[in-house]
Parts: C-alpha cells; structure tokens; sequence
C-alpha cells in the first residue's frame, strides 16, 4: 500500500509542475527594445554625468549623444522589422485546458500501463542495500553482466556458463535462450540438449512440454545413457497416466546408476510412489529404456494420448497413426476439437475430479496456459470438497466447523494451516512424514514452487 501512496505522490507533483504554468494566466512577453532602451537612457545620464564631472567637453558630449541616438533608432527600427516578420501569438485558453487534459489522463494512464508490464508488485519489498549481500541479486547482475559480453562476443562456453547461471536462480527463460545460443554455435551435445529439457520443463512448472520432449529425446541421440534425459522421459510417461512405462524407465536408470549417484535417492522414491500410487508392485516391472523416435512423432503421440476425451489406455492404434499421417495444422485442428469436447463434457460434469486434472493438463500441452489455469483452479476446489469427509483421525468437530466457514474463509483457514506445518518444520527440519505432508498440501492449494522445495527435502531425508 505504501508503494502506492508513493507513486501517487510522484505522479502529483509531476502533473503539478506540468500543468500549473497552462494555467496561470498569460502575460505579454517584454520587447527587447524595451531593455535596450533602458540601457541606453542610462548611457545619456552617464555622459551628463562626465560633463558635470569636467571628464568631457561640450564638443565631446554631443558628439556620444548623437551616436546613442542613433544607436536607438537603429534599435527600433530593428525590433519593428522583427515584429513584422515573426508576431507574437498567445496560446488560446481552450489549447491550454485540452492540453491539460491530454496530461492529466495520459501520464497517470501511461505510469500505470508501464509499471503493470514491467513491474512485480506482489514481490515484497528489498531495499538496494540490503540486495547487495544477498547471492541470487550478486549472480543475477553477474549473469547479466555476462549476456551483455556475449552479445558482444559469441562464445559457447560462455552462453554455457550464462545457462547455467540463469538455472541456479530459476530464470528459467533466459537459461533457456543461453542453451538455444550454445545449440546455434555448435550443435550442442547430450549434456546441453538435457539441459535445456530440463529448464523448458522447470518453467513450465515441473510438465515436460512437447519442446522439452523433444530436446531430451535429442540428448539420447548424442548419449544414450544421459541420466537426466531418461528420468525427465520417465516423468512425461506419468503426465499421459502411464506409471508403469514411466517405472520401466526409471529402473532402467537406476540399473545404470552408481551406488553414489546424487540422482539415486530420489530416483527409488519416485518408482516407489508412483508404483504405490498407481497400486502395482515396483517388482513387477522390466526395466526398458525411454523411446527415441523422432521429436515429431513423440510429440503428437503424447498430445494425442494427453487430449482426455479418449482414455489414455485404449488409444486405438489405427487411429492415432491416421491423425500422425495428418498435415500438421490438420493434427492440431482435430485435437483442439478433441480438447473442446472434453471442456463441453465438463460443463454437463462439472463435479469429475479426475475430468477437470485431465482437462488441464490437455490445454497445458495445447499452450492454452489460462484455460489450464482455470481447468486447475475448478480440480482444486473439488479437491477442498473432499474435506467434507473429515479423514481418519481427524477432529469431527474441527472438521465441521471449517465446513460451516464461507468458501473464502474455508480457503483462508486452510493456508494458514498449512502456514503453521510450515512453521513447525522449521524447528523439526528431521520430520520426513512432515515435508511429505506439506509437499501434498502446497500441491492442492497450487503452490508448486513450494511443493516442490517440501519435496526436495522430504527426498532427501529419505536419501540418507
């Protein structure tokens, strides 16, 4: 709020010392023969004076006179001819007042239409001093620093150090225009190819987008055992609902994997609760490695098999190799119909969880991000719903008395539950069962980037 009381302030005493001089009103400006005039009437008092002073003759005095005469007269005649050639015209009183209006409504109009682009008001505020000891604003400014450089001077190592740098703090659309560099210098390599897979899909929020597909795909062709290439394809196996392809892929990896591998810990947790969670044993699955078909084909494979007004799991063969012998804008204009089915689907239905999750994910893949944020929102609030049946070991009377809170309230009760595990983590950091918990929390409430840190600690409690 204060930020905002500031700028108000500004724009103030901007329009203030804008539109006071339109205003006032006019006066005629002074001729310059009027100063000139002056001058020269002080230069006749000044030879009176030298006569009276015996500086000068009589002789002498007139002839000074006679010259600051015609001096001026060569004055006036000058500012008549001026005169004559460029008059002086006011501006009217109705120019002033549209003019004043044109300011008053375009600054303000202008201030606010810059500020909502390019600024973040929702970023609390961090004072320049306070900024200067603080890491991620040191490398930011240095990696900014850097692409300067290399606009200067191309160079891959050097677009590779920038990527990476932009990766470490989460600017995850610049790391990915450095690797594109690295790839338009020199082709890129298994490392540079998952890499940028990997920044594709931690700015798509943890879905790996056709593009990153695509791009791990391409690191396998270099390297076919790249360990991040193969978790990130098993990861996209899970988004089309196929955990036990994704399971495969990722006992493939851990076939390969050192016993000291960083990867490995959280690796084994996600073949184990993917397994769980779609009720098989982890056992009973071959490792296979990830396909490595053309980008192209993998991509529609996984848009067609994401559209979910056909069930994943029974995706007609024949079918699907029909729409990939499609032209490209014939595939899209007939999975975009697919997705508008479903959403028509929806408005009948509008209480199938498990719809309105498949829907999102089918406008995530199209690039469609405010319907998948609004198809995701709807599966959120179902979710919520489900706190109407209290579960096992909850407080009945707890329970009732958030369901008898408005939806609002409900929503503002819930976060600050979630705000107190938070809390209670920080003095109990050993608490796996904890971050898993908060993990699952900040996942319903939306909060992914908050998830994901739960999640990240919770597997590395289990690493060790």
């Amino acid at each position: 709020m204060m930020l905002w009381l500031i700028f108000a302030a500004i724009i103030i005493v901007v329009l203030a010392m804008l539109v006071f001089p339109l205003l006032r009103q006019q006066k005629a400006p002074i001729a310059r023969i009027d100063y000139d005039i002056v001058v020269y009437r002080d230069q006749l008092i000044e030879v009176d004076r030298d006569i009276e002073r015996s500086l000068l003759t009589s002789e002498q005095a007139e002839a000074a006179k006679v010259e600051i005469y015609r001096r001026m007269l060569i004055a006036e005649d000058a500012e008549l001819e001026l005169a004559s050639k460029d008059p002086k015209k006011s501006v009217s009183l109705r120019s002033r007042l549209v003019l004043t209006f044109v300011i008053l409504i375009l600054i303000p109009l202008g201030t606010f239409l810059v500020y909502s682009y390019l600024g973040r008001p929702e970023l609390p505020a961090k004072p320049y001093a306070a900024r200067q000891n603080d890491p991620e604003f040191s490398m930011a400014r240095d990696a900014d620093q850097l692409a300067a450089q290399l606009e200067k001077k191309p160079d891959a190592a050097g677009y590779k150090q920038l990527a990476d740098s932009y990766f470490m703090i989460r600017q995850y659309d610049k790391a990915t225009e450095a690797y594109q560099k690295i790839i338009d210098i020199n082709g890129g390599n298994a490392t540079v190819w998952s890499e940028l897979g990997e920044s594709l899909t931690m700015g798509h929020d943890g879905l790996v987008v056709p593009q990153a597909h695509a791009a791990f795909t391409k690191a396998l062709k270099f390297d076919r055992k790249d360990a991040r290439a193969r978790f990130y394809l098993g990861l996209s196996e899970t988004q089309i609902d196929e955990p036990r392809r994704a399971v495969a892929i990722w006992k493939d990896l851990e076939k390969d994997s050192p016993l000291d591998a960083p990867w490995l810990a959280m690796l084994k947790e996600h073949i184990a609760s993917f397994s769980k969670e779609a009720g098989f044993d982890p056992s009973s699955v071959k490792p296979e490695p990830p396909s490595t078909k053309s980008p192209h084909d993998i991509n529609m494979k996984s848009s067609l098999e994401t559209v979910p007004s056909i069930a994943p799991t029974t995706v007609d063969p024949d079918a699907a190799a029909a729409v990939l012998a499609m032209k490209p804008d014939d595939q899209q204009a007939m999975i975009h119909k697919m997705v508008d089915r479903l959403a028509a689907k929806m408005k009948d239905n509008p209480d199938d969880l498990d719809g309105w999750q498949r829907l999102a994910r089918a406008y995530q893949v199209l690039g469609e991000n405010d319907k998948a944020k609004e198809a995701s929102s709807k599966a959120s609030a179902l979710e919520l719903k489900s706190l109407r049946s209290a579960p096992a070991g909850a407080d009945p009377a707890a329970a009732a008395a958030v369901m008898a809170l408005k939806p609002d309230d409900q929503q503002v009760m819930i976060h600050k539950m979630v705000d107190r595990l938070a809390g209670k983590m920080k003095d109990n950091p050993g608490d796996l069962e904890g971050w898993q918990r908060l993990g699952h929390a900040y996942r319903v409430l939306g909060e992914n980037d908050k998830a994901q840190e739960a999640e990240n600690k919770a597997a590395a409690l289990q690493g060790k």
